[in-house]
């Protein structure tokens, strides 16, 4: 499977809900997803954290 072509949510599902799937996929699927992660930060693009609002 071509990693870097998947949504963020099909490599979530492939990670975290798929049971059928191989030990070596979800190993690739969260190593893209760490990519992913490091990627935005390089870009200079902020996270913000929201707080509730009372």
């Amino acid at each position: 499977m071509n990693w870097q072509i998947a949504t963020r949510e099909q490599l979530v599902t492939i990670v975290f809900h798929d049971g059928a799937c191989s030990l070596s996929d979800k190993i690739a699927a969260m190593e893209e997803l760490k990519r992913r992660n490091r990627q935005r930060c390089y870009m200079g693009i902020q996270c913000k954290i929201r707080r509730k609002q009372a």
